[in-house]
């Protein structure tokens, strides 16, 4: 995501140094939501469980919402945060000012 986002930031004036950290942290969250998602589509949203009295013997099941359900959700609301700052909203695109861009090849921090 690195590697697509910082060049079309950087070719209409949305990124400079000091937003590394920020876009940063939007490549985590994304990263964490694929993960999270592609377990989700792999195994389910739920998962099944056995539930046993203190002889070991199974008295019950349980079935559960996996954990990977809710980091998904909640790395999609940062993944949509981070996107609205940096302007890749057709909505949060209306509300920026662009700022002036450099000339010549994208700065090596973006690499």
């Amino acid at each position: 995501e690195w590697k697509l986002v910082c060049p079309r930031l950087h070719e209409v004036g949305m990124l400079s140094k000091v937003d590394k950290t920020a876009l940063a942290g939007y490549c985590a969250a994304y990263s964490r939501w694929v993960r999270a998602e592609s377990v989700v589509l792999k195994d389910g949203f739920t998962y099944e469980y056995e539930v046993y009295n203190r002889k070991g013997e199974p008295i019950d099941h349980k079935i559960e919402v996996r954990p990977e359900v809710k980091i998904a959700q909640d790395s999609l609301r940062q993944v949509r945060m981070f996107c609205a700052e940096f302007g890749l909203t057709p909505s949060s695109r209306g509300r920026m000012s662009v700022g002036k861009t450099d000339e010549g090849e994208e700065p090596s921090w973006l690499d």
